[in-house]
This record gives C-alpha cells, structure tokens and sequence, in this order.
C-alpha cells in the first residue's frame, strides 16, 4: 500500500480516483483508486458527511486502543479537508461461505447485513460502520454476530 497522509484536501481525492464509483449505498459512492488495489474512496452523497465523519472517528478511537475492535474494523487511512472524502483499506466482497466465519461485532454497530463485511488477507472486518447506535457507541461490549452469519453457521453444521 502507498503511503498517505491522513489529512488532504478535496481535490487531491477528486484527483486520484476513478472515473465512476465501483459501488452506490444510500450514503455515499465508492471508488477505485488506480494504481492502489489496496485502498478504495468513499464519498458522501449527503451535505452533511456523517458516516465518513464516524467511520473516522471511531477507527481513531479503536486503533489508539489496539484492542479488539482494531482487528475487525476496516482500516481508515486519510479522510479529505471537508470530510467529504474517505480513504479506507480495501475489502473484497464475501463469499457466502464466509458468513458463518464472522465473528461477534460491537453493540454500535448497526448495518448488520452481508456488505457491511469484508475480507482482505483472509481477515473478515466491518468496512461499512458509519451509521451506528450512538446510545451504544461508547460501550466496548460486543454481540452475537448478526442473523445471516448465525444462519450460515447452522447450515454449515447440518452440511448444507
């Protein structure tokens, strides 16, 4: 991966990604960044950049904490003047088979379905925690893992 700084400005993100998003969620776009396999952009579609603004913040948290959380969230890297733009480590999409492999994921954390999950290296992470349950942020207590990796680990142990 290339070395960024964590803080750039706007058009410096405009500048180094491609064309047209890879990715559409309801708040915001994703993008490849040629030349990095290892990255991707995230841009906000809202005025207000909320998800790229907590995605930051807690990735900063967990990581000065280098506890648990630090393994199952996907890394931030750099993140644009105007929290317009963020930078995070790229994670392939899941297969199926990867659902029952998901471990429990914090009380917070609110986008409990497949493509909030992905996998890099063999490591399965959170890559999409902007939207969280703020009554439960500030709590480190962690959860089953969310219905559709319980179901794939029950069908895995009946063989199917």
């Amino acid at each position: 991966m290339k070395a960024y700084p964590p803080l750039l400005a706007d058009a410096a993100f405009a500048a180094m990604i491609a064309p047209e998003p890879f990715a559409r969620g309801t708040a915001r776009l994703v993008y490849d960044v040629p030349g990095d396999p290892d990255v991707v952009v995230k841009k906000s579609r809202q005025p207000f950049p909320g998800p790229n603004i907590m995605e930051w913040l807690i990735w900063g948290s967990a990581a000065a904490a280098q506890g648990t959380l630090a393994t199952i969230l996907g890394r931030c890297i750099a993140i644009s003047e105007s929290r317009t733009w963020l930078m995070m480590e790229r994670l392939d999409d899941l297969d199926p088979a990867d659902h029952a492999d998901i471990g429990d994921v914090p009380v917070w954390f609110n986008d409990r379905k497949p493509d909030a999950f992905g996998k890099r290296d063999g490591m399965i992470k959170i890559r999409d925690y902007g939207v969280v349950h703020r009554a439960h942020l500030v709590s480190c207590d962690m959860t089953r893992p969310p219905a559709f990796a319980i179901h794939a680990r029950m069908q895995r142990r009946l063989g199917g």
